[in-house]
């Protein structure tokens, strides 16, 4: 019946319907089926309006057929075949929405055979049979050994049509076909008669044609022998279609063909593109026999009978059942198991992703990250804003974890949706919901595949051989559409299982724990009572920000309310490891979790941990050697060395070569890649840095103890720390920087004698080392007394390892100013190295130098020289005259020799070592450039000022070359060349090298070095001797509040800086002040390194000249006396030291007017320097300029003219005429001259 037009009221102008009222979709494929159809319509519709929205490319042709509201749309021009037949069935049920019915309606290759008498012009319909859906795609398969095997499965047309079918066979049987009838019409066009397709020959299989468009060449003996019909009427057959992607063209193919799909009807080309995604039914006028002899006589006729044929099924289904058919059975409904959260905490970035990414039609996103960040409750939070948004959006929630938990889900789905056919065993549930999900009829919906941890349970892994079954069975992944009307989101800790299913990365968004706002806020959410808003955020930073941490501790402490506190609960966790256990391993029972899952975030992780082991065991073995670094800036080169380890099953291969490096670096790339795809390890902006959570490296420890394996990773971390953390040399400080922090905390807690205690020792030296490099002494001291603890355990007493470390330990103390001990603990060593080695080994010899040079620091010179001349003469027998280390040896004597003012012996010292090292060393080796400064330092105390400043430049020059400007050894060469410059009286380029020194040692070794603190120190001592004194004072300040800091109030260098600021103060006139900075420093002098100690006499002189300064001569005169006695003990008489000395006495006694003392004592100085130093050393002639001023003020002019000459003319000499000390003994000189002309 034809239905009242709702838009027209004139029945001669062509309706225009509404999208929604067409049920009935046909399919041609050529543009002469698309002519047949038209002609099959009742009326035909006017076009609809074109949304402009829409993308949809089709050209529809609208009309009626009896009652039905039909939509024809034919293939592009030259685009048949599947592809485009899904592409143009896909835009027409995304357009029109409403139909019911598909048709696919054209032309086809017929398989004539004793079963089917399949003649030109009949039609072929399809029809489900015992092993197929009623089409079979022919070309779908793989290659075997047993040839082609083909799989896969396309559903069966639409019930509907299928009852539509078994009508028009009755009525056939009842009152014979109306196909006659309909096909009447067509009798109106030539083009579609019968007479005008030609005869109807079938050739035999072998025979192949013979040129041309027609058989008029062809040899009709060549046919087959068939009855002829009574009549031309077609015939209707029902059974199997082959539908494949190629023109069938050759009889053999086409029989072989069809008797290995079970006897098949006909041929065609699109078919199996739109039997799953547009289920319908197949009908296929027979145009030609699928052989070489294909032509397109036939094919105007054939179109037309597939076209009365499909008239005739629509005829046959009355529009009422339609219309009950396209009636939805259920309101969208939500299957999330889980309550919209009220304490749920805003993620904007991520939601905001997920919503954007799954607006797009037929998307798919991923929440990837380590378990228990929240991916699933962000999937919760946005499948309820989806239904708040839409309720007639359906939104699905499936467990993926499991193969069985997906297909239950699915089951589950189907019996919602009260899917037909799901309760028959033979049905293929999973296939029933996936049709349900393509059919955009069926509105827009929403699924969540939660817990993709596993891709194996979508893409499962061949094993072994499989039988044929086996390889029917789709993978699960099939089940999950793309439809223009649904988008899946996937949450995973499995990036790599998540990528497979979304279909790469982009499609994924990583989630990490929460930021500490949002972490606080959560934890105030869920807690009952929150008002201990101080320890809250404190423990949100202890659970790393992790959710489930989080809210599995709010729970406990709600439940243990009111005795247990966030305070409480935050004093547990941290007070050890095992209560820390306990609170992590309680589940929480969240009901907002999967059943299957845990609340406890250390079962959770633990479940990671194990696929990691079951899938990589590698990568789980580099989980559980990472768990013991520092969570931050974990070092891929130091993996990388493990991983060499393993591969070559070698214990220390750190230098061993073989192998293939790029095979190592592919392996640990994997097993990083494997740690990220869980999301325990991060990758970061350094490319050769790895990060974790703490959480996640306490959790891998913890399940390593419940292995019993986490000794031996322990052992593993120390044996790979010991073999990669180097000595403390700067040129190792780097690697020392960046494995510091991994070993800092473990290296806290002492070992048993356990299985790592020996790599503990050796790390703990080694970082003690580094530590005492870097000027932390407390810290260098506290390790190196562990190592030695355990080595004496471990390795014995005089064990050499041991003996390594107690010599560290006693360099850390000397460097600290604990003469007493160190020496003390020296002298052990080198007691352990004559017992292990023997009192010639070239390691009791460095031993013995070791100690020679803490007696040198304690004033013991004589001690000290008579170890290391032994020292010296040991390794020039153990080891030769020119060698490195006797060459050092001979040094270090050199540098005693000059603490004792035997300048000479040590110049010509130096000179000898400076020769070996250029012969042994080369010129330009830092080994040769240090024994050039020394020899410069030795030039410079015996006034050779030139000479020194030449040697300080060469030096200089020669360490920027080797190591660089900012290296730590040249910084030191650029202080010692300001020594001289200021020697030298040059202030202002001494002020400049002491700059550049203090800057490049802030940058090299930080402002509270020591190092540094004696640039400030020397910088500010340059800047008081050009008379900028507030400045210097200011620099003083620092250095001893610096020294204070690092060394300690009582240490040498400590002292001295107090001495540096008297001294400053005193040229400021700031004299109590600087009489009780010297007071401090001698006290603190005589207390730590005894009153006799040429440093202590050195405070005890600074005393005296403060005092004489405020006019206190006779305590001035005391402390001088006190000094120079010190003096003639410790270090003799004729010693520079002592005879300056002698000056300062003369010159108190001078300004209490005692002359003649003064004149012996002044005497005495001048005698002792020009023996000690020379006539022209800068000391001789002060002690000249001393004795001038003495003869000047007793008015004895003419002495003191010879004086004064003396010493201006040999000042200008060395200093020069603008130096401070030339100026001032010139202006003397003049003031003599002055009063001898007035003199009478």
């Amino acid at each position: 019946m034809n239905y009242p037009d709702p838009y027209h009221n004139d029945p001669r102008m062509p309706r225009r319907l509404r999208r929604k009222d067409y049920t009935v979709g046909w399919i041609c494929a050529l543009p002469v089926e698309l002519a047949a159809a038209r002609t099959m319509l009742d009326e035909e519709h006017k076009e609809l309006e074109r949304d402009s929205s829409s993308q949809d490319e089709n050209a529809y042709c609208l009309g009626s057929i009896g009652g039905h509201n039909v939509v024809i749309v034919c293939l592009p021009a030259g685009q048949i075949g599947n592809n485009s037949a899904a592409t143009v069935a896909a835009r027409m049920k995304a357009t029109f929405r409403a139909i019911q019915i598909g048709l696919m309606v054209g032309i086809g290759g017929g398989v004539p055979s004793a079963e089917a008498d399949i003649r030109l012009g009949d039609v072929v319909v399809s029809q489900p049979q015992q092993t197929s859906g009623g089409v079979i795609q022919y070309d779908l398969g793989k290659s075997t050994p047993d040839g082609f095997q083909r799989t896969g499965s396309l559903n069966a047309p639409p019930q509907i049509l299928l009852g539509a079918v078994a009508m028009m066979q009755s009525s056939k049987l009842l009152d014979g076909s109306r196909l006659v009838k309909h096909t009447l019409k067509l009798d109106r066009n030539p083009t579609f008669r019968r007479n005008e397709a030609g005869p109807d020959v079938l050739f035999k299989p072998t025979y192949n044609h013979l040129g041309g468009q027609t058989c008029n060449l062809c040899n009709l003996s060549r046919q087959e022998a068939r009855r002829p019909r009574a009549g031309d009427e077609p015939v209707v057959h029902y059974g199997t279609i082959a539908s494949g992607n190629q023109v069938i063209r050759d009889g053999c193919v086409r029989d072989k063909v069809s008797r290995e799909l079970g006897g098949v009807l006909c041929f065609e080309m699109e078919a199996a593109a739109l039997m799953n995604s547009f289920p319908c039914l197949v009908i296929r006028g027979i145009c030609d026999y699928a052989d070489s002899h294909k032509n397109k006589r036939w094919q105007p006729y054939a179109a037309g009978t597939a076209a009365a044929c499909a008239k005739e099924i629509l005829l046959a289904i009355s529009p009422v059942d339609v219309a009950e058919e396209q009636k939805p059975k259920h309101e969208a409904f939500s299957t999330v198991p889980f309550r919209q959260d009220p304490d749920f905490v805003d993620r904007p970035d991520i939601l905001t992703w997920i919503r954007e990414r799954c607006a797009t039609p037929a998307s798919r996103a991923a929440l990837v990250g380590l378990g228990g960040v929240g991916k699933s409750q962000l999937a919760i939070q946005y499948c309820h804003d989806v239904r708040a948004a839409s309720s007639q959006t359906w939104v699905f929630w499936v467990h993926a974890g499991t193969a069985a938990r997906f297909e239950e889900a699915y089951r589950d789905l189907a019996n919602r949706l009260d899917l037909p056919g799901r309760n028959d065993p033979k049905t293929d549930v999973l296939k029933l919901v996936w049709d349900w999900l393509c059919d955009e009829a069926n509105g827009r919906w929403v699924m969540v595949l939660d817990n993709v941890d596993d891709v194996e349970v979508f893409y499962p892994k061949r094993k072994g051989k499989r039988d044929k079954c086996e390889d029917m069975v789709a993978p699960l992944a099939t089940y999950l559409p793309q439809s223009r009307n649904g988008s899946i989101l996937v949450t995973s800790r499995s990036r790599d299982a998540a990528a497979r299913i979304v279909g790469g990365s982009k499609h994924i968004k990583e989630v990490d724990v929460m930021d500490s706002d949002q972490a606080v806020q959560l934890l105030w959410n869920k807690l009952d009572d929150a008002s201990d808003e101080g320890s809250i955020a404190s423990l949100a930073r202890a659970l790393d920000y992790v959710p489930l941490a989080i809210d599995q501790a709010a729970a406990y402490i709600n439940r243990g309310a009111p005795r247990v506190t966030v305070s409480r609960y935050l004093d547990d966790f941290w007070r050890n490891d095992r209560k820390r256990t306990s609170l992590l391993n309680r589940d929480a029972g969240d009901l907002r979790r999967d059943e299957s899952a845990s609340s406890s975030v250390l079962i959770t992780w633990q479940m990671s941990f194990e696929q990691i082991r079951e899938k990589r065991p590698s990568a789980a073995d580099l989980l559980s050697l990472m768990s013991f670094f520092n969570p931050q800036g974990i070092p891929e080169s130091i993996l990388r060395s493990y991983s060499t380890s393993c591969r070559t099953g070698l214990e220390y291969s750190i230098n061993d070569n073989s192998g293939d490096d790029n095979d190592d670096d592919d392996e640990l790339h994997e097993d990083l890649a494997t740690l990220r795809a869980y999301s325990l390890v991060t990758a970061t902006v350094d490319s050769d840095v790895s990060e974790m959570h703490y959480l996640v490296q306490f959790c891998t420890r913890l399940w390593l103890s419940s292995l019993n394996e986490a000794e031996r990773w322990k052992q593993r971390f120390f044996t790979l720390m010991a073999r990669e953390f180097p000595t403390g040399n700067f040129e190792n400080w780097g690697k020392c920087r960046s494995l510091f922090p991994h070993v800092e905390s473990l290296l806290e807690r002492e070992p048993s004698d356990g299985v790592y205690a020996k790599e503990w020792a050796e790390v703990s030296s080694n970082v003690a080392w580094y530590m005492w490099s870097k000027g932390k002494y407390e810290m260098a001291e506290r390790l190196a007394r562990k190592a030695v603890r355990v080595r004496k355990r471990t390795e014995g007493q005089d064990s050499v390892l041991m003996l390594v470390s107690v010599s560290i330990l006693a360099l850390i103390l000397r460097h600290q100013g604990k003469y007493e001990e160190a020496e003390e603990i020296h002298r052990r060593a080198l007691e352990g190295y004559e017992r292990a080695l023997g009192k010639e080994h070239p390691d009791t010899l460095t031993s013995v130098s070791n100690l020679a040079l803490v007696l040198r620091y304690q004033g013991k010179y004589e001690e000290a020289e008579e170890m290391n001349r032994r020292a010296l003469e040991g390794s020039e027998k153990a080891l030769g005259k020119e060698h490195p280390d006797t060459l050092t040896s001979l040094s270090n004597l050199a540098l005693v020799l000059q603490d004792q003012g035997k300048y000479k012996e040590a110049e010509e010292m130096n000179w000898r070592v400076l020769e070996g090292r250029e012969k042994a060393l080369g010129k330009e080796h830092p080994g040769t450039l240090a024994s050039v400064d020394n020899l410069a330092g030795v030039l410079r105390y015996q006034g050779k000022y030139e000479e020194a400043e030449e040697m300080n430049r060469r030096a200089l020059e020669g360490y920027e070359k080797a190591l660089g400007k900012e290296h730590p050894d040249t910084l030191t060469s650029v202080s010692n060349l300001a020594m001289v410059l200021q020697y030298q009286g040059k202030y202002e380029e001494a002020e400049e090298m002491n700059r550049r020194a203090l800057e490049g040692r802030e940058k090299a070794l930080g402002k509270e070095h020591p190092d540094t603190l004696t640039s400030v120190s020397n910088l500010a001592g340059v800047l008081q001797y050009q008379g900028k004194y507030e400045e210097a004072e200011e620099m003083n300040r620092r250095a001893l509040e610096g020294y204070e800091k690092a060394l300690g109030e009582e240490h040498p260098n400590t002292l001295t800086s107090v001495s540096n600021l008297a001294m400053v103060l005193q040229d400021q006139e700031k004299y109590e002040d600087a009489e009780e900075m010297n007071r401090r420093a001698l006290e603190g002098s005589e207390k730590a390194l005894g009153k006799e100690h040429p440093d202590t006499l050195t405070s005890v002189s600074n005393l005296a000249l403060v005092l004489q300064r405020q006019g206190k001569y006779k305590e001035a005169e005391e402390m001088n006396r006190r000094a120079l006695e010190g003096y003639e003990k410790a270090l003799g008489k004729e010693h520079p030291n002592t005879l300056t000395s002698v000056d300062n006495l003369a010159l108190v006694l001078q300004d209490q007017g005692k002359y003649k003392e003064a004149e012996e004592m002044n005497w005495r100085a001048l005698e002792g320097r020009e023996k000690a130093l020379g006539k022209e050393h800068p000391g001789t002639l002060a002690s000249v300029y001393c004795l001038a001023f003495l003869f000047h003020r007793q008015k004895q002019y003419q002495p003191a003219l010879e004086m004064y000459q003396r010493a201006n003319n040999g000042f200008e000499r060395m200093l020069g005429s603008h130096h401070p000390t030339t100026v001032a003994c010139a202006r003397h000189f003049s003031s003599l001259r002055q009063e001898m002309e007035h003199e009478p």
